[in-house]
């Protein structure tokens, strides 16, 4: 709980001051610490089949709370030979999803540096927590 409270307290500081948002950053232990990146509520190293990864939603998770989440606004998605692509969303697009559908078992992607927007009070707050990407293995 005390997670939540001191997460809200910065954003609504930040739109208080005028700020368009708040980046937390790796160093700032009380937010990285509890929050984690997620593909489907599976975080860290994962194994994900090609079709389940059709109706994936990447959102950040709350350690202790899990039913505590922060919608995705956007997001990129790095796989071998292939340059990072930027996701807009918290779903991944038929053409991600094409080349994903292209891959062998046993190849790794990447997710990473999502960015939440969303609004309190009609104030829109933005964060990007750097947080430990999802590390998924195609199965």
């Amino acid at each position: 709980m005390r997670i939540t409270v001191s997460l809200f307290f910065i954003l609504t500081s930040f739109i208080a001051l005028g700020q368009e948002g708040v980046i937390v950053q790796k160093n700032n232990l009380n937010h990285t610490d509890n929050v984690v990146l997620s593909i489907s509520g599976k975080t860290g190293f994962v194994n994900i089949k090609k079709a389940d990864f059709k109706n994936a939603t990447v959102s950040y998770l709350f350690k202790n709370e899990s039913d505590k989440v922060l919608k995705v606004s956007s997001f990129k998605i790095k796989f071998l030979g292939y340059p990072t692509i930027v996701v807009n969303g918290d779903k991944i697009p038929k053409d991600v999803f094409d080349i994903i559908k292209k891959l062998k078992k046993g190849h790794e992607l990447q997710i990473f540096d999502a960015v939440v927007e969303q609004s309190i009070k009609n104030q829109n707050f933005y964060f990007k927590c750097k947080q430990y990407p999802v590390v998924i293995t195609v199965v």
